[in-house]
């Protein structure tokens, strides 16, 4: 057993919580309030009769994926049946790209950043499973994210595509993590020179504490907002930019101890500012700290476990649903979302991977 694992045995401390336990719970919550199966469809809201938008979907298909390379039993059929109804979000209109919701075929409603974290599902679940047919998704996803570039702002990727006001962290730094994945497995020389490329515009938004801004609009004034996935994802595009280069040289590189160090130190801002060390709770939604989870897992796992732990034990309320933040049980009247408890379900079978 290695300290992750047993850092989630022991949980917040006080009352032991086991792994297992937690992954168990949160799966059956999820499919008692979110599976419609009289429709065979997923809810966005707890208690609503409404269909899951594609945001939350991935984080669904993420969460599948990663389960399928732990617990291949459990989660390989419900991995399948996420990826049998992923193709309802997909609309044609050139250049083809997945939709906020299904039958938006005439006038879709597409986000670039939604796509992103399809194809990096899917890429999780072609890591998984090496099944090609993941892997034709992440393509088709990353291609109507790079039709959102051009060169306004020095480069970079908007954020929506019919309101291309903005260019944002949330979408630039994951469509680089996507374009150095697929580097790593095509081995195509495109991927990774448009992952450099976003990965440097991400670059512009990187504020003096080294955490990243929210966006930058078209007149150049940056939203001085900060979300931990944000910060999260450029570390994580960092880490893959060097494993891009390693397989490049088919040999191990030397990573300057600047970069090491610039990582490091991103990670422990994002920690002070957002993971309170007495209560391992987290100040930001789940749906963004699961991202910067998964760095602390790869980087000082010592330090996730107990945070999955604390949440679970803390913040879900008489149903085990989780609201929108990590450092409180949901607010009376709250709209309860499938990506909040599905966010936290995720970071626990991730950490089996650390």
């Amino acid at each position: 057993m290695n300290a992750l694992h047993l850092a989630l045995l022991v949980g917040f401390q006080t009352q032991p919580v086991k792994r297992n336990d937690i992954e168990t719970t949160l799966l059956a919550t999820i499919e008692q309030h979110f599976w419609d199966s009289s429709r065979s469809r997923w809810r966005e809201m707890a208690g609503k009769d409404d269909e899951v938008f594609l945001w939350g979907y991935s984080v669904l298909f993420s969460t599948f994926a990663i389960g399928a390379k732990v617990d291949p039993a459990t989660y390989k059929p419900r991995l399948e049946r996420v990826f049998d109804r992923l193709n309802r979000y997909w609309t044609v209109k050139a250049p083809g790209g997945y939709a906020v919701l299904p039958g938006q075929s005439k006038n879709p409603d597409r986000y670039y950043d939604d796509n992103a974290w399809v194809g990096l599902a899917a890429m999780e679940a072609y890591s998984a499973t090496k099944e090609m047919k993941y892997l034709d998704v992440a393509k088709r996803a990353y291609r109507f994210v790079k039709s959102g570039e051009d060169k306004k702002l020095g480069g970079g990727i908007y954020w929506h595509e019919n309101k291309k006001e903005s260019k944002n962290a949330c979408v630039n730094a994951p469509a680089a993590m996507l374009a150095f994945k697929l580097f790593v497995v095509t081995h195509n020389d495109v991927f990774r020179a448009d992952g450099l490329r976003w990965f440097d515009w991400t670059s512009k938004l990187a504020d003096k504490d080294l955490l990243i801004m929210d966006n930058m609009n078209l007149s150049g004034k940056i939203d001085r907002t900060k979300w931990s996935y944000n910060s999260a994802c450029y570390i994580q595009a960092s880490r893959l930019s060097i494993e891009s280069a390693i397989r490049i040289s088919s040999s191990s590189i030397y990573v300057s101890d600047r970069v090491e160090t610039n990582q490091n130190k991103m990670l422990d801002a994002s920690k002070t500012r957002w993971i309170d060390p007495k209560t391992k709770l987290i100040n930001d939604p789940g749906m963004f700290a699961i991202h910067l989870l998964e760095v602390v897992a790869s980087m000082d796992p010592k330090d996730a476990a107990p945070t999955v732990g604390a949440v679970f034990e803390k913040c879900r309320n008489e149903q085990g649903l989780l609201g929108e933040y990590w450092n409180r049980k949901p607010l009376p009247g709250e709209n309860l979302k499938l990506m909040y408890t599905a966010s936290l379900l995720r970071t626990t079978l991730l950490c089996r991977t650390r």
